[in-house]
Order: structure tokens, then sequence, then C-alpha cells
């Protein structure tokens, strides 16, 4: 996992399967909230998703990515937290 350098934190996990995923979008969501909150030093991603209202999830082949979003900020600024499930390679 590593924090990228964007103006909202975003979190990589990579992944040897996706097998395992919850195939709701809201089961996602909650898959990445039980991760977050087994990590430590993640204080600055708990805070941006504790200030969302909404999500959304994207899947390929290759990624699970799940976007907190305020959607009280205008559209440039709504993604307030990012994390992502990748396939590992060579898996992927």
């Amino acid at each position: 996992m590593s924090p990228s350098s964007h103006t909202f934190p975003e979190i990589k996990v990579v992944l040897v399967t996706f097998d395992m995923m919850p195939r709701s979008d809201e089961g996602v969501m909650r898959m990445v909230r039980y991760d977050i909150s087994r990590l430590k030093g993640v204080t600055k991603q708990k805070r941006a998703m504790s200030v969302c209202d909404a999500y959304r999830v994207w899947r390929s082949e290759k990624e699970v990515r799940v976007e907190f979003l305020d959607t009280s900020k205008p559209d440039e600024k709504r993604v307030r937290f990012r994390w992502i499930y990748e396939l590992m390679p060579p898996f992927a």
C-alpha cells in the first residue's frame, strides 16, 4: 500500500484475486471501511471519509476503485478519498 500524491488521500491495495470481493457496491464500500479500520497511520484518510456523504465504485478486470465523495463541494473537488484494490502481476 502506498499513498499517492493527489490533492486527496489515496490508498492502493494489491490483491492476488478478486474472488472474495463483494458483488454489490455497498459490500465493497463496507469492505473498504473495514480494511481502513485495521490500518495504522491513516488519520488523514479516516478524516476525509468522515465528511463524505456519497461514494462511487468503478470496476474493471484489473482494479476496483472506490471514491468517497462530498456532494456539497464543486465537481472538481468532490472526491475526498480514493481506495483502489488492484490485481498483482501476473494475475492482472
